[in-house]
């Protein structure tokens, strides 16, 4: 009998794994309104790489929850904070 393994490689999460993080994410920038992070700095605070942090703020910001400036630093939108 062999068993079924989801192999999930540590920049490809499952879309049920990734909404918590973005949340938490989105809830850093409310708590701190004045948070500007690059994406190296934002990788740290996820803990994940800088490919899945540069994914989640890239989403974030599609969403129109982030804004992310053209120095490569994200903040949280004006609008929404």
């Amino acid at each position: 009998m062999s068993h079924y393994r989801l192999q999930i490689t540590p920049d490809r999460r499952p879309a049920f794994a990734r909404a918590p993080l973005a949340h938490r994410i989105y809830s850093e920038f409310r708590e701190m309104p004045a948070l500007s992070l690059d994406k190296r700095q934002a990788a740290r605070l996820m803990g994940v790489s800088a490919d899945v942090s540069s994914r989640i703020l890239v989403r974030l910001a599609k969403a129109g929850i982030l804004r992310l400036t053209p120095d490569g630093r994200c903040r949280v939108r004006a609008d929404t904070a």
